[in-house]
């Protein structure tokens, strides 16, 4: 892995809350400019305003994506106070890298997510499965099928009564509905 990984991932662990939040706003960057494949030009025009050109120019090694996923896992699992980011970072992965590293977090930690925790979770899961094309909706398919997901995701809903976010309850029937249909086509 790169430097500038290392040091954003040292960060994520700081004990000043700007400098982590930060860290993990910069590794959603980076994952994002590689789940979206952009060129050097691409990755200037979109992210020159919000992120160092250090950041801009780092690209992944081979390994590089899965050991972030890694770490971010692991960062949740510690329960980082900053979870929510975590998740969302996550999100900004590719599905390759994130739907089964999504899933795991989801099946082991889901019961002790905030609303807001499990929003960022359900947004990222919804972003990876319906709008990432890096995997083929067959493999997607596959993955979600092998899993307890709707169970799981009908669980914490009915955990979270009453719920205080509009934006939760919208985007979790919407993707609970998307999973039901993936469901049939299999």
């Amino acid at each position: 892995m790169k430097s500038v990984i290392y040091d954003l991932i040292e960060r994520v662990q700081s004990e000043d809350e700007r400098i982590a939040s930060n860290a993990i706003t910069d590794l959603s960057f980076l994952l994002e400019m590689h789940s979206w494949n952009l060129s050097d030009e691409d990755r200037i025009e979109k992210y020159d305003s919000l992120t160092s050109r250090e950041v801009i120019a780092t690209k992944f090694e081979k390994g590089d994506e899965i050991k972030i996923m890694n770490f971010l896992k692991e960062e949740i699992s510690n329960d980082n106070k900053f979870k929510a980011g975590l998740l969302f970072a996550i999100g900004q992965s590719s599905a390759k890298a994130g739907i089964p590293s999504l899933l795991e977090v989801l099946n082991d930690h889901s019961t002790e997510f905030s609303e807001n925790e499990f929003y960022q979770a359900i947004v990222a899961l919804e972003k990876l499965l319906f709008f990432d094309e890096s995997m083929s909706f067959d493999e997607k398919s596959a993955i979600v099928m092998s899993t307890n997901l709707l169970k799981l995701i009908a669980q914490k809903i009915l955990s979270l009564q009453p719920i205080s976010r509009v934006d939760l309850k919208s985007t979790s029937l919407r993707l609970l509905a998307s999973l039901i249909l993936l469901e049939d086509d299999n």
